[in-house]
C-alpha cells in the first residue's frame, strides 16, 4: 500500500536489526517483483552478528522453493563474513546492504534515510542485545517522519522504547498462534545530535522534484570517470562524460591492470576501504556485459628476502584471513580471487553508460545561475549542468575549488614483451614489481612510480629508455622460474595521482575560505567546542588520487557518489567516508598548533 502512494519517489529503504536466514529480505524481494506501481528502487539494510554459512542458508532457503528466484541470485552474490558494510547490487532496481557485526555498532555507521524497519521478533528478555536504548537511538537517527516499524513481539517494553524515540505504537493481530504484535509510526521530527566538528559533510545534490531529470556531468575519462558514469547511469541519471581527449587513454590506459586487495598487518582506514572495494570491484567487472574484461588469475606476491617474509608472518599471524581472500604458500602469499582487467575492452562497455561524450578541453568550472559551467580558455561555455563530478586525476588542480588538494603525481610506465617461449607462469606475479600475462607468449612488465618536478606535472608523460632497463631489472637474480628469451614490443607511460596517505578523495566540496574562517580556532584543541556544519559548494563532487590501485577502488567510489548526489544509503561506513573526504588535509592542517 505504501508503496502505491510514493511511486514518484526515487529510493525505497527498508532496514532490518536481524538478517539471520534472510528470509524477510527475499520475501520483500518477491513482493516488489510482483508489485506493479513502487518508487524506483528497493534498498535493503540489514545488521547480522552471527552470519550463517552458504550451507546453511542453502539448507534453509530449499524448504522454500517459491522464493528460488531470488535466493539462487542472492546466493550467487552472498558476501565474504568480513566484519563491516557489504554493499551488494541485485538487479536494475534491487540492493542489499549486509552489515555484519553488532547491530547497534553498524547502525552508528549508517547514512539512510529509512522508509520502515523490519525490527527484531524476539521478545526482549530473550534478545536484550537488539532492544537496547543505544540501538534504539539509531533507529530514531535513522527514521524521518512517516517512517513505519513492525515487529512480531508484543511487550510493553518495546512500546515504551518506541514511543521514548518519537513513534506512535499500534497493536494489531499477531501472525499464527501470536495473539498481538506492534507496528508503529514515526511521528516525530528528528533532532539531529549534530557533531562537533562535521568537518566532512555528506550532501545529496539539490534535486528537482523528479530526481531523475538531473543533468549530471563527469568531467574526466579515466577509470574513475568511467565508474561514476555507470553507477549514475544504472541509478536512472543522464551523464555526460567530457574529457580532453579519448576516455582511457591517460594512466588508466595500459593494456591491462591489477584488481586484487591491499592488506596490511594491523587494521588500518587504507586496509579496510581496499578490502570493501577489491570485493566490490570483482563483482562489477564480473556483472553481465562485463565478465570478459576481467580475468581471475590470482595473484601470487613472491616474499623471498627478510622483510617480505617478516611481513607474511605478520600478516597471518595477526588475522585469521578467509581462504578465498589469501592463502599463505611457499616464499608466497596468494590472492586467489585477484585478477587483471583488459582495460580498454571495459571501456567499450562502460563507456555505453553515457549519454553523451565529448571532447573538450576545459579551463574553467564556475557556479552561474544555479548551474554548474564548463568554460574553455576563452571563457566560451561548453557545457552547462546540475551536477558537476570532477574526476580529472592531476589536472584537478587546475580548478580553483581544488587547487588546495595536496596531491602528489607519480610518472609510471609499463613494458609490454613478447618471448619466444610461452611463460611459466599463469598467475600473475608480484615481487619488486608485477608481471600480467596476457597471452602465451605476451606479458605486461610494470611499473616504474617516479617523482614528477612540477613543471612537468600537467605535460603529457614520456616513455623513457632507462624505464624498460627498470621494469625488467627489478626481476634479476629471481630464481623462482627462469625467464624465457624475450624482447619489448611496446610500453605505455602516464601519471598516477596520488596522496599524503594514500588513500582517494571523495566526497563533497567544501568551501575552502567559509572553512577556514568558521574553524580559524581549531588548533586550540577545545574540543567540547561546537562549530558550524562545513558548508559545501552545492552540487559539486569529486574522485580523485587514486594512485596505483585505481581500478580497484573507482567502481566503489563511483557507487559512493552516486549515492550521495541521489541521497541514497551509502555503500561505506560513515567513518570510512570521513577517511576518504576532500577536506580531511585542510581539517588535520588546521588542528595542529600554531608554531
Amino acid at each position: 500500500q505504501r508503496w502505491d502512494t510514493c511511486v514518484e519517489q526515487d529510493c525505497f529503504v527498508v532496514a532490518e536489526t536481524g538478517f539471520g536466514s534472510g528470509l524477510n529480505f527475499l520475501l520483500l524481494w518477491r513482493l516488489w517483483e510482483q508489485h506493479k506501481h513502487k518508487p524506483r528502487q528497493l534498498h535493503f539494510i540489514s545488521c547480522e552478528l552471527h552470519p550463517l554459512t552458504v550451507e546453511q542458508l542453502k539448507t534453509v532457503w530449499s524448504t522454500f522453493p517459491e522464493l528460488s528466484d531470488q535466493s539462487d541470485v542472492l546466493l550467487a552474490h552472498y558476501p565474504s563474513h568480513r566484519a563491516g558494510y557489504h554493499h551488494i547490487r541485485l538487479g536494475e532496481t534491487v540492493s542489499l546492504t549486509l552489515m555484519l557485526g553488532d547491530a547497534t555498532a553498524s547502525l552508528a555507521q549508517c547514512h539512510a534515510a529509512v522508509d520502515a524497519w523490519f525490527l527484531d521478533g524476539f521478545d526482549p528478555k530473550r534478545n536484550p542485545e537488539m532492544w537496547s536504548e543505544s540501538l534504539f537511538q539509531q533507529v530514531a537517527r535513522l527514521s524521518p517522519v512517516g517512517c513505519t516499524a513492525a515487529t512480531y513481539t508484543a511487550a510493553s517494553q518495546v512500546r515504551k522504547q518506541l514511543e521514548a524515540v518519537g513513534f506512535q505504537v499500534n497493536k494489531r493481530k499477531g501472525f499464527g498462534k501470536k495473539r498481538e504484535m506492534i507496528t508503529a509510526v514515526r511521528t516525530a521530527k528528528n533532532k539531529p545530535k549534530a557533531l562537533k566538528q562535521n568537518w566532512a559533510p555528506i550532501k545529496k545534490a539539490a534535486t528537482k522534484p523528479d530526481s531523475s531529470s538531473l543533468d549530471v556531468v563527469v568531467l574526466g575519462g579515466g577509470i574513475a570517470g568511467l565508474s561514476v558514469t555507470r553507477a549514475c547511469a544504472l541509478a536512472g541519471l543522464s551523464v555526460t562524460l567530457v574529457d580532453a581527449t579519448e576516455p582511457m587513454q591517460g594512466a588508466s590506459g595500459n593494456e591491462a591492470a591489477m584488481v586484487m586487495p591491499y592488506l596490511t598487518a594491523q587494521s588500518s582506514p587504507e586496509a579496510l576501504f581496499y578490502w570493501r572495494a577489491f570485493e566490490y570491484a570483482t563483482n562489477a567487472y564480473s556483472s553481465p556485459n562485463t565478465e570478459a574484461c576481467f580475468r581471475p588469475l590470482g595473484v601470487k606476491a613472491w616474499c623471498v628476502d627478510d622483510k617480505q617474509q617478516q611481513w607474511s608472518d605478520t600478516l597471518f599471524d595477526v588475522h585469521d584471513w578467509p581462504c578465498e581472500l589469501i592463502q599463505k604458500a611457499t616464499e608466497s602469499v596468494i590472492y586467489p580471487r585477484a585478477g587483471a582487467i583488459d582495460t580498454q575492452t571495459l571501456k567499450d562497455h562502460w563507456l555505453s553508460y553515457a549519454a553523451q561524450v565529448m571532447t573538450a578541453d576545459v579551463a574553467e568550472i564556475k557556479k552561474n545561475g544555479g548551474k554548474w559551467q564548463l568554460l574553455d580558455g576563452h571563457q566560451n561555455s561548453i557545457k552547462s549542468c546540475d551536477v558537476l563530478v570532477v574526476t580529472a586525476g592531476i589536472n584537478s588542480l587546475n580548478f580553483a575549488p581544488f587547487a588546495a588538494l595536496p596531491l602528489v603525481p607519480k610518472h609510471g610506465q609499463v613494458s609490454i614483451i613478447q618471448s619466444e617461449a610461452e611463460w611459466p607462469f599463469e598467475r600473475i606475479q608480484k615481487h619488486q614489481g608485477y608481471a600480467i600475462p596476457l597471452s602465451e607468449k605476451r606479458c605486461l612488465l610494470g611499473a616504474t612510480f617516479d617523482h614528477m618536478d612540477e613543471s612537468m606535472w600537467f605535460q603529457t608523460p614520456q616513455l623513457y629508455a632507462d624505464h624498460w632497463t627498470r621494469n625488467m631489472s627489478q626481476w634479476q637474480g629471481f630464481k623462482a622460474w627462469q625467464w624465457p628469451k624475450h624482447q619489448i614490443v611496446g610500453g605505455k607511460a602516464g601519471i598516477r595521482t596520488t596522496t599524503p596517505d594514500h588513500l582517494p578523495v571523495c566526497g563533497t566540496v567544501v568551501d575552502t575560505n567559509a572553512f577556514k574562517q568558521d574553524y580559524a580556532d581549531l588548533h586550540h584543541g577545545r574540543h567540547w567546542q561546537n562549530y558550524p556544519a562545513a558548508k559545501t559548494l552545492a552540487n559539486l563532487y569529486v574522485m580523485t588520487g587514486l594512485g596505483a590501485r585505481g581500478f580497484t577502488s573507482a567502481p566503489l567510489l563511483g557507487q559512493l557518489l552516486s549515492d550521495m548526489i541521489l541521497g541514497r544509503p551509502l555503500p561505506l561506513e560513515l567513518d570510512l567516508c570521513r577517511q576518504l573526504h576532500p577536506n580531511r588535509f585542510l581539517y588535520r592542517q588546521m588542528k595542529k598548533p600554531l608554531k
